[in-house]
This record gives structure tokens, C-alpha cells and sequence, in this order.
């Protein structure tokens, strides 16, 4: 059986008496069968009925999207109770019966282990072979499995306007969020913190060593509901929507990430630093003052794209305007580059602010050095951030290199699994099982041919 979005009001009322007229019609006309409605609307089903009929005959339950009860999540709740202790007595406790259920929603998943003794909660099936995910749509790079996050259904379909979003999109225009909520949901890309119910169906998760919950942005995800941020913003207030228009744009970037492109590590840099400023989150090793707002390549008097020196640079910026303060100006060329600076941040602490703090960044993909020394004069604090960093921090040239630790806190829970170094590690375990799977193929197929030949040709 499955519990479905237009049928939602049933399960939210009392999901155990919805479950009772489930089974009743399967039972009674089998799955097939139109007319579900006007035999809900018609009868009302008991659960000794429900006993009776299934006596001690052997039995499977297996319940799809059972997420869509959201009544089944909030703890405590007498609905839940009742329905789990009905499905805990009837279909896991018996030897010669079994439960299995999909959610996509964490919450469900730690109602279930709350209520139902002996649970084994598995993850569907991910793509773990570039080749399979060839398979499902040509051309697929390792960057792109992992935008989709392996899931086999969103690398077959790569499509964003499923009914779950619409859904979604239609709720937020009902009851916008504010901002301490937007930013609470995209601060969860660097600590992993579970996110409210309505979001938690386009997150992963994951468990640390000490049995911690996290979740895990699963980018084409993020990407559309940014998309869905911005438009609810742009008329009540423009300067939000700008800065979620902004982290939309970059995130589109992921997709396209390539490994060996030090501009999409640029990005990914870019990205997260930003992130951070707007969600008012730390911003070690760069800054200790916690920014409320960031602009990306705003606030010029002219063109900077053709500057080549951070005085170049400084005569065409100007200080930010309308906006919240200690706020982050991030500048970084899309065609060509300074000299000796891939990007630079101006922290603005206060409005009346006339000198800001200037930080230069160089970002290397690998772990190469800079050629040329930093420019104390000019920039006081420069930054060399490595996509494969050493274990620890130090200084060279006048520039301060970045740990490993520190710069696999600063990107954060998801933004971790983008650093060069960890794409490489994916790519390389999934050539590998490329490799061991064609070498089993070959093997097979070797004993295959023996089998096959005659014992003339033996």
C-alpha cells in the first residue's frame, strides 16, 4: 500500500483506522482496483476485523512513502502510539510476519526506531560505479554523480519540477519563512543540524562515531529550493533575494564542477564563505566577526574585471549600501585574474566603517605554493587555501597556508565532500570498482567459455 499526497487527510486524522481500510480494500478487491474513496467514505473497519482476517497466515505489510503521516513524527503523539504498537504487534513480533516501509523524511526514521523494537533501517541502493550511472544517462562525470548524490531516480530523470516541490513551493507561499529560518536551513550545510519537517525529504543523512543524526544537502536539491527562496523574496525584500539569487548561481556551479579546474574550487571557496556570511556563522581561520550579509562582486564605481593589482581594485569599490552590518564584499574576476590574488573580502564591521579589513585568498587546487610573496604592504592578511592542504597551518612567502582540519571545518559538513582532495578519493574508488567489476566480468566470462567448448576442442 502506499500513502499518497492526495490522500494525506486520512492518514493526518488517524492513520491506524486509514491503515484498517488500506488492508480491508486490498484485501477485498486487490490492488488494481479503482474506487478506493467511496469504499473509505462507506465503511468503517475495526481492528479485530483486521485480526480476524489475518488469523496466523503468513504476512508481509509493506507500506510506501509512509513520511506523507506526518502525525506518525511528532513524539508522543496518541495517533503514532497506537499505530506503531498495532504494527509492532501484529507484524514484527510474530515470527511469520514482517513490516518494510519507505520514508523520506528523518523524522519517520527516528519514530520508527523509537517505537518499534528489532528495526533495521537500511538506505536504498546508491550508485557506487560511474559506469552504471552511464548507464542511466550518458556522460555522467563523477562531480555530477555526486550533485545528485548517487541516487539512481535523480540521475535518471535529472528533473526539478516534481510534485514534491511543488508542494513545497505552494506551502512556503502559504507561510513564508523568515529569515532566522532560511538561515537556520542553509546553516545545516556546514553543521549537518537536522532541519525542520518540511525540508527533510531533499536531505541525506549520515551518523557519526557517537551515533549523532546529521543531514546532508543533496545539491540539486538546494539548488531548487534556492531557486524557490529567491522568487518568494523579491518583492518584500529585495537584498535577501539578491544574496539567495547569488548562492543560487554558485551552487549551479557544482554541477558543472570539474576536477582540475582551479575556477570551480574558486567557486566552491566562494560558495561557503558566503554561505557562512549570510547564515552569521564563523568564519575561521579568516576572521573571528560574524557577518550578517555579503555582497559578490557589488559595489564598484566601474568595471574591476580588467584590475590586475588590489590597488586597482581599491579605487573602483565603493562601501556597501542598505544592507546589515558586519557584512562580507567579495570580489572575485569571472574572465580575467589579478596578479597575485584569486579573490579578496572586504569585512565591513559598522555602517559608518571607512576602512574595511582587506583579506587576499589565492586558492590551489592541489598543493602547490604560491610564485610570488604576498603584499603585506597592501593586503595585511593573505590566505593560501589548498583543495589538498597539509595536516598543518603555517606561513610561507607571507602567505598563510590553511590546514587540513581548519579548511575541512570551514566548508563544512556537505561542503567537505566538494574539496578537490575528496573527489579525487570518490573518483578513485569508483575507478576501482569500475576496474574490479570489469575484471569479475572478464573472469566470468572466461569460465563461461570453458564450460562451453567441446572436449574436441579441449
Amino acid at each position: 500500500m502506499t500513502i499518497r499526497r492526495t490522500s494525506a487527510k486520512l492518514e493526518q486524522s488517524d492513520p491506524l483506522s486509514a491503515l484498517f481500510i488500506r488492508i480491508a480494500f486490498l484485501a477485498t478487491y486487490g490492488p488494481a482496483k479503482p474506487g478506493f474513496a467511496d469504499f473509505r467514505d462507506k465503511y468503517v473497519v475495526s481492528k479485530q476485523s483486521i485480526k480476524d482476517w489475518l488469523g496466523d497466515a503468513n504476512c508481509v505489510l509493506i507500506i510506501d512513502e509512509m513520511n506523507q503521516a506526518q502525525a506518525l513524527q511528532e513524539k508522543g503523539h496518541d495517533a503514532a502510539i497506537a499505530f506503531f504498537e498495532f504494527l509492532q504487534d501484529n507484524f514484527l513480533s510474530p515470527a511469520n510476519r514482517a513490516l518494510v516501509f519507505s520514508t523520506h523524511v528523518l523524522a519517520m526514521t527516528l519514530s520508527c526506531t523509537r517505537y518499534l523494537g528489532g528495526s533495521l533501517l537500511e538506505q536504498l541502493p546508491l550508485i557506487v560505479d560511474v559506469e552504471k550511472a552511464n548507464k542511466l544517462v550518458a556522460g555522467m562525470t563523477v562531480q555530477q554523480v555526486l550533485y545528485y548524490n548517487k541516487i539512481p531516480a535523480l540521475i535518471h530523470t535529472k528533473k526539478w519540477a516534481i510534485p514534491v516541490f511543488d508542494d513545497l513551493e505552494a506551502h512556503l507561499k502559504k507561510s513564508p519563512p523568515n529569515l532566522e529560518s532560511v538561515q537556520s536551513l542553509l546553516a545545516s550545510f556546514i553543521t549537518g543540524s537536522i532541519v525542520e519537517y518540511g525540508f527533510q525529504t531533499f536531505f541525506d543523512t549520515t551518523t557519526t562515531p557517537e551515533g549523532k543524526t546529521l543531514v546532508i544537502w543533496i545539491m540539486c536539491h538546494m539548488h531548487r529550493i534556492l531557486n524557490i527562496l529567491m522568487g518568494l523574496f523579491s518583492r518584500t525584500n529585495p537584498d535577501l533575494s539578491d544574496q539567495l539569487s547569488c548562492l543560487h548561481d554558485l551552487v549551479s556551479e557544482f554541477r558543472a564542477y570539474q576536477t582540475g579546474s582551479g575556477d570551480e574550487f574558486e567557486k566552491l571557496f566562494a560558495f561557503t564563505l558566503l554561505l557562512r556570511s549570510f547564515c552569521g556563522l564563523a568564519c575561521a581561520p579568516f576572521f573571528d566577526v560574524r557577518p550578517r550579509s555579503f555582497s559578490y562582486n557589488k559595489f564598484c564605481k566601474s568595471n574591476f574585471g580588467k584590475c590586475l593589482e588590489y590597488s586597482e581594485l581599491k579605487a573602483v569599490i565603493t562601501p556597501p549600501m542598505e544592507t546589515k552590518f558586519p557584512h562580507v564584499a567579495y570580489y572575485a574576476p569571472t574572465q580575467s585574474s589579478f596578479e597575485k590574488y584569486d579573490a579578496f573580502a572586504f569585512l565591513y564591521a559598522t555602517e559608518t566603517t571607512k576602512d574595511a579589513q582587506v583579506l587576499g585568498f589565492q586558492l590551489k587546487e592541489g598543493r602547490a605554493t604560491p610564485k610570488s610573496d604576498a603584499d603585506k604592504a597592501e593586503v595585511p592578511a593573505s590566505f593560501l587555501v589548498r583543495g589538498n592542504a597539509s595536516g598543518t597551518s603555517g606561513k610561507i612567502k607571507g602567505w598563510r597556508f590553511v590546514s587540513e582540519p581548519e579548511a575541512t571545518s570551514f566548508f563544512g559538513l556537505t561542503g567537505a565532500m566538494w574539496i578537490p582532495s575528496e573527489l579525487k578519493k570518490l573518483s578513485d574508488d569508483l575507478d576501482s570498482l569500475s576496474a574490479k567489476k570489469r575484471v569479475r566480468e572478464s573472469e566470468s566470462s572466461e569460465r563461461a567459455g570453458k564450460k562451453s567448448r567441446t572436449p574436441h576442442e579441449g
